[in-house]
């Protein structure tokens, strides 16, 4: 066991910070680890002389952790994500060895492949190297797949764990166990002869008892893939990259657009099936170059299709981190980034296709890889072209006017023709780029037939503008124009500017089956409106899924404006595809389906079946999904859980009268997750509002705070939640506790009512002045949580407890004096949880 000397050493690691410059006080340390103040100071007075702590002169007389002694990261900082994404889970791990007296048993949540076994392993070494265990302190690692068909623990299995309580325990996948078994590791996590602590892990801990869970005060949450920051998905792709490099004893060549792959595809594994797929990749490259020596190149066909698809979900965000002609080399001692030389705009497409068709691509995949490199790199052509070029002063110093109003008149034609406005960089560009060609200082290349073709099929009236605009520069300056330059011209023409325009507006679609059906009624909504933000999308039977995908994709880039996207729509399938779009490309789509020609088709084929009307109506408007796409929501919000938001539906169904509208309760302790939530519902239908303690901003939709809701009286709450609000009033604590005395089946209100504003004045009073909102929102969470326990019931866990109790030790602490009087008057213990989501509510977590 430690000496105590070791245990206050521990314990001035965890809790002084030398970057904040603060410390902690001799009386600090005495009353928490529960030791006389005159040891204490002994102890800090001979570490002070070890130089293994600082002491801090003022008053109180504060200790901190001496600085060559402060770095903790050794044992985790070959973790990608160190200083990122696992900074505070490596934080806590840390925190959970050092804890004093000895280290707390720890709980690693993360699906396959997120790195549960690795952080185990860094944990070990960590005890080690912080001497909490011996140097030969054995490492078990005990993987509980091997136990799942049984789900026994065999006596010879308990052995090996007693033998190992000397070291570090790690059960891994702790859910594959049979709850028998799982009782055999509780009693062994219980065990008092175990000196140290004990590490598990599992994908899912809802799957494990309260009971179990009670043992682990520390609980690790490791992120997925999908959760990482690019970058450090990045490292990792490089990282295994330059293993296999090794492996294979030849330098590997990973052209940027497999990157780009590897960077985005689907990894439902994780880490494990990223390293995989690798491996594979290499493995078959190798065999494919078997014989020869130097480089080998790996080729996307060398890949999965899963891979390849990684392609479709590509994001701005790479950018700055990746270009597809890039040329990554990996020797396994360092990684060389190369590109080959520019040329002109159609000599990297034409590079781009040979080195795609080499590889055994399918045709389909080729196109769709060349649509977006042909975009990516007309967009740095463009940016390169007005990078000097702000505005039109600047302009007229690098182009005569003559060919300015040329081009001034040509996009007003095209404007006027096209329906579409243009930002004044394509004016610029289109300038620059014109008399480049006119005094001879862009290189010539001719462009590939596909390239020609796919412009003449999709592009065809911009080309026909642009081959007008050649003909009119031919007359003025006697230059011919290639068919690389009208094409450039084009694309100038078909380029989505990012810049918006004062113009802009959210754009309208209709999408619709059937041939004519769409632009039908388009045109009739523009004619009545006289607007020319509304467009129309049609969708014949004929087209691929995979083909519709790609051309709405590319019209819907193609007619925004910067401003967003409403489509109105029929067939379901291009719900999802709408969904897919908006996270490509960035731009806020907002759908509202109307399944017209469904019902119509269902109608029809009912008449030949059924002979009422009435029967026909009723069964097909029961069949078809998507004619309840009208219906009315409003969303109760509660920080810590459903719990408050529960109640506070409870409240608004009774007095709101809301016979057409249906009361939704979420939690936002994940925003991500409440953005997913709420954008489901938008699909469905109207949210009208949000009710709660916390506006998250989100959609444009209204909110109302619950002060406002216990503020009004209760006739009026109907015009309230149809935001007919009147004047805002102080909190109706009289209303609360009614309406809580209605609803709390075990606690006595009155004492409630005399005990609870009392706390709520003390809790304004030590940490910060509460809004109403929040102070409302803690009173019902408060009422709520003391029900509970007076039922027995179960509190759930707060999955961010150590990291809260960590960070506001002081406040915890005042927190729960100021709780007692509760705990007394009710005869309840309000535990560590709770704290921690008061704590969340009064900071706003």
């Amino acid at each position: 066991m430690k000496s105590n000397k070791e245990k206050v050493y521990d314990f001035i690691r965890l809790h002084a910070d030398e970057k904040a410059d603060r410390g902690i006080s001799t009386a600090y340390i005495a009353d928490a680890m529960e030791l006389q103040r005159t040891n204490v100071s002994s102890i800090l007075n001979l570490l002070v002389q070890e130089g293994r702590i600082q002491k801090c002169n003022g008053r109180p007389v504060l200790y901190k952790v001496g600085r060559e002694e402060s770095t903790l990261e050794e044992c985790f900082s070959d973790l990608i994500g160190a200083d990122g994404s696992l900074r505070q889970t490596i934080q806590l791990a840390k925190a959970a060895v050092l804890y004093p007296q000895r280290s707390l048993n720890t709980l690693l949540v993360g699906a396959r492949g997120t790195g549960k076994s690795r952080l185990a392993q860094r944990m070990y070494h960590f005890a080690v190297e912080q001497k909490i265990l011996p140097e030969n302190a054995p490492f078990l690692h005990i993987d509980c797949h091997d136990y799942a068909a049984g789900g026994e623990v065999s006596a010879e299995s308990d052995d090996s764990w007693k033998q190992s309580e000397q070291g570090f325990v790690f059960f891994d996948n702790i859910q594959f166990l049979s709850p028998r078994a799982r009782k055999r590791v509780l009693e062994y996590l219980q065990s008092p002869s175990r000196k140290y602590a004990v590490a598990v892990s599992c994908t899912d801990k809802e799957q494990l008892s309260d009971e179990f869970l009670a043992e682990f005060s520390v609980q690790l949450q490791l992120p997925t893939l999908s959760e990482r920051p690019l970058r450090e998905r990045m490292e990792m792709i490089k990282h295994l990259f330059s293993k296999e490099a090794v492996r294979i004893q030849r330098p590997l060549i990973v052209r940027g657009d497999l990157m780009t792959c590897l960077l985005f595809y689907e990894c439902e594994a994780n880490y494990y099936q990223l390293k995989g797929d690798i491996k594979i990749g290499c493995a078959n490259a190798y065999v494919r170059e078997y014989g020869k020596t130097g480089d080998i190149s790996l080729f996307i066909s060398d890949f999965s299709n899963n891979v390849r698809k990684g392609m479709l979900k590509y994001r701005r965000e790479a950018e700055e981190l990746i270009d597809f002609e890039q040329r990554f080399t990996f020797s396994g001692k360092e990684i060389r980034v190369s590109r080959p030389e520019d040329g002109t705009l159609y000599d990297r497409i034409s590079r781009k296709a040979a080195a795609l068709k080499e590889t055994g691509i399918e045709e389909e995949e080729i196109n769709l890889l060349l649509s977006m490199e042909v975009e990516r790199t007309f967009d740095k052509y463009r940016k390169a072209l007005i990078q000097d070029v702000t505005d039109k002063k600047q302009l007229e110093i690098l182009v005569e006017e003559k060919l300015i109003n040329i081009v001034e008149a040509f996009l007003q034609k095209a404007k006027e023709q096209l329906k579409r406005n243009f930002s004044p960089s394509v004016l610029y560009g289109l300038c620059l780029h014109l008399n480049a060609v006119i005094t001879g200082k862009r290189e010539k290349s001719a462009p590939d037939k596909e390239s020609i073709a796919e412009i003449l099929v999709y592009h065809r009236a911009e080309y026909l503008l642009s081959e007008e605009l050649a003909e009119q520069i031919k007359a003025e300056y006697a230059v011919e124009l290639s068919m690389e330059e009208i094409l450039l011209l084009t694309m100038f023409l078909c380029y989505q500017n990012e810049e918006k325009t004062e113009n802009a507006r959210p754009v309208l679609i209709f999408a619709f089956y059937g041939v004519g059906i769409a632009s039908s009624i388009a045109q009739t909504v523009s004619n009545m409106t006289k607007l020319d933000n509304i467009f129309s999308y049609e969708i014949t039977s004929e087209r691929a899924s995979a083909e519709v995908y790609g051309t709405l994709r590319n019209f819907l880039k193609k007619v925004q404006q910067g401003k967003g996207i409403l489509v109105i729509y029929d067939s379901s399938f291009l719900g999802e595809m709408l969904l897919e779009i908006e996270n490509e490309l960035e731009i806020p789509i907002r759908q509202v389906r109307v399944p017209v020609t469904t019902l119509g088709i269902e109608l029809a084929r009912r008449t030949l079946t059924e002979n009422d009307p009435d029967k026909i109506l009723q069964s097909t408007v029961e069949s078809i999904d998507g004619l309840d796409c009208y219906r009315k929501y409003i969303v109760t919000l509660c920080t810590t859980g459903k719990g408050g938001a529960e109640e506070l539906k409870r409240y608004i169904e009774k007095y709101g009268q809301l016979e057409d509208t249906e009361v939704i309760p979420m939690s936002v302790t994940e925003k991500e997750l409440l953005r997913d939530n709420l954008k489901h519902l938008m699909t469905t239908g109207v949210v009208q509002c949000i009710v709660g303690t916390y506006d998250p901003g989100m959609f444009a939709i209204p909110f109302l705070p619950i002060s406002e809701v216990f503020g009004a009286r209760k006739e009026s709450l109907p015009r309230l939640f149809r935001l007919e609000k009147e004047a805002k009033a102080k909190i109706d604590y009289d209303a609360m506790f009614a309406y809580l005395g209605e609803q709390l089946t075990h606690t006595d209100i009155e004492k409630l009512r005399k005990i609870l504003p009392d706390i709520m004045k003390e809790i304004n009073s030590a940490f910060m002045e509460l809004s109403l909102d929040a102070e409302a929102g803690l009173l019902i969470h408060i009422s709520c949580c003391i029900d509970r326990l007076l039922a027995k019931q179960e509190v759930a866990t707060n999955p961010r407890k150590a990291a809260i109790l960590l960070q506001y030790d002081k406040e915890f602490k005042k927190l729960l004096k100021i709780v007692k009087p509760l705990e007394k008057t009710f005869h309840v213990i309000i535990n560590d949880d709770e704290i921690a989501n008061i704590l969340t509510i009064i900071y706003q977590l």
